[in-house]
């Protein structure tokens, strides 16, 4: 019931898109760094609140592991921290071939109506993404595919 005066650290994850506003019970906001902790040192008191909004957008990585598809570039797509998977035509190895360049997937991805975190690719009707937990058991997917544009 009395305020209390304690450091709160407020972790920006590595994967934020961008500086990240944190305020303190709608108080202007003080700004975070992707990959680092915002220190809140204050006095507080009951009914505080802290409120931020994680900023999410895509991120490519490029795949160099053991299964790499010969002469191909593979990369992972991430939104934030969830790891997309391509489903569609894939074949039982795993394999698949997207026909867009690298540098151009993330402006062809377009959201699935009524479907959330689920992305078309314009100009390749075969194929979608959707988080890798949303594949079920029987489903072939990738979360490297080839990319070829």
């Amino acid at each position: 019931t009395r305020p209390v005066r304690a450091k709160i650290r407020v972790r920006v994850p590595a994967w934020a898109a961008r500086d990240m506003a944190i305020r303190v019970s709608g108080t202007a906001p003080v700004t975070g760094r992707a990959g680092s902790y915002v220190t809140l040192d204050r006095s507080w008191k009951k009914g505080d609140t802290i409120s931020f909004t994680l900023p999410m957008d895509f991120r490519m990585t490029h795949y160099s592991g053991m299964d790499r598809i010969a002469g191909q570039e593979q990369y992972a797509l991430e939104y934030g921290p969830i790891l997309m998977a391509l489903v569609g035509e894939v074949d039982e190895e795993g394999g698949a071939t997207v026909p867009v360049a690298p540098v151009d997937l993330v402006k062809r991805l377009r959201p699935k109506a009524g479907q959330p975190l689920r992305f078309a690719i314009d100009g390749d009707l075969r194929h979608e993404y959707l988080p890798y937990w949303q594949v079920v058991a029987d489903q072939l997917f990738t979360c490297y595919p080839a990319l070829a544009g």
